[in-house]
């Protein structure tokens, strides 16, 4: 009988072992292949979209940790698409899920989209308290993401300046150029960050000092579509310094990108090239292109200028309607950010209770695990138990 029992005990640890495994190995391969679309999506967006949709069967057999990994993935992608979110309901989900389950780098990147979705809902507060908490991990290089890290920063930055605090917008500017000095990770949209703030504070000798790094760095770069919104806000930087030959070389290059691909920030930066050279209706023409594709928010700064310019063409009454455009839209804009607030708190009031319910649910799972590890243990030592009084009771029959 001893030889059976031996061998029966073994079978059973390697089935309880293969049944309390955390991932089963199609999960591990599934993450493995989540990881390497988060990081194509870096530099080939169309490639990481196609992946990503390819394993969508896969993952949705797969366990609830790998499709909470490929939701975020998914958030992760609409956000370089530049695709506005219209609720923080998915992402709550997700960051939920992971203060329970994930590891430090995956809270982390839950963390920083989580305060990317609260930027767009025009939620500044809360947008920078999650930018805060992803920041938290960068203390901890085996959980820390740098990449995310220097985003936060940049987000940080570009919040901050929206709300004219420009000594923080400049602090985080820096400190993400920093980060990315010393993991050898440098962008010339780090850079920009930090001539950006410096334009905001009026301090046009450090703005145009980083500015000229990063046009430097962004002609070794070459990759002009990625970072076209900065190479437009380079070109009316110039063009304010008088520097036309870096304006013409940069206005070649964005000329190469299909029309249809323009944001509207080229529109406005072509605009103030054409102000700043006196030719005011080819600035109208691009001032008009502007408000035609930009958002309410983005068309505040092209009313400005076009005001301007045609109060000193002596147009009073294209004058008075670009005031009124600009004062309509703000007043519209702060009405949307109040309803988008009073939405935010209903969700972030729903989202603790969820949170309440999950810790809760969690406890009970926990006594459950522990109560069927201690059936598990009781019943090893049952085996043991009768393994060694049957091995006695042979030892003493084979003695008589």
């Amino acid at each position: 009988m001893t030889r059976f029992t031996a061998p029966f005990c073994l079978m059973l640890l390697i089935t309880i072992m293969s049944c309390t495994s955390p991932l089963r190995k199609k999960d591990k391969d599934t993450l493995y292949q989540i990881e390497q679309v988060w990081t194509l999506s870096d530099r080939d967006l169309d490639s990481a979209i196609a992946v990503s949709k390819s394993l969508e069967g896969t993952v949705y057999t797969s366990s609830e940790y790998t499709r909470m990994k490929y939701d975020l993935l998914n958030i992760r992608i609409r956000y370089k698409r530049n695709i506005p979110a219209s609720s923080a309901d998915s992402i709550r989900k997700i960051v939920s899920y992971m203060e329970q389950h994930g590891t430090g780098k995956d809270k982390m990147r839950a963390y920083y989209y989580m305060g990317g979705i609260y930027d767009d809902l025009h939620d500044s507060p809360r947008a920078v308290e999650y930018a805060l908490k992803s920041l938290e991990y960068v203390e901890f290089p085996h959980s820390c993401d740098t990449i995310i890290a220097q985003m936060c920063y940049s987000m940080l930055s570009e919040i901050y300046r929206k709300q004219r605090n420009t000594q923080e917008a400049i602090n985080m500017a820096l400190a993400g150029l920093r980060l990315a000095e010393q993991t050898g990770k440098t962008r010339c949209w780090y850079i920009m960050d930090v001539a950006t703030s410096y334009n905001w504070a009026d301090d046009k000798e450090e703005c145009m000092e980083y500015c000229r790094k990063a046009y430097k760095k962004l002609l070794e770069e070459k990759d002009y579509r990625k970072n076209m919104p900065i190479a437009s806000e380079m070109m009316f930087l110039f063009a304010q310094d008088g520097d036309y030959g870096k304006v013409d070389t940069l206005d070649a290059i964005l000329k190469d990108i299909p029309e249809h691909k323009h944001s509207h920030i080229y529109h406005h930066s072509k605009g103030i090239v054409y102000e700043e050279k006196g030719e005011l209706d080819s600035a109208l023409a691009y001032y008009n292109k502007d408000l035609s594709i930009s958002s309410p928010r983005e068309r505040s700064a092209t009313l400005s200028h076009m005001f301007l310019i045609y109060r000193y063409q002596g147009d009073y009454q294209k004058a008075t309607e670009c005031a009124l455009q600009y004062q309509n839209g703000m007043r519209d804009l702060h009405r949307a950010e109040e309803q988008e607030w009073t939405r935010n708190a209903k969700g972030m009031y729903d989202y603790q209770k969820d949170k309440e319910r999950e810790e809760t649910l969690a406890w009970e799972n926990d006594i459950i695990k522990f109560g069927g590890i201690s059936a598990i243990a009781i019943l090893l030592c049952i085996i043991l138990v009768i393994v060694v009084l049957t091995s006695r009771h042979e030892k003493k029959m084979l003695e008589t």
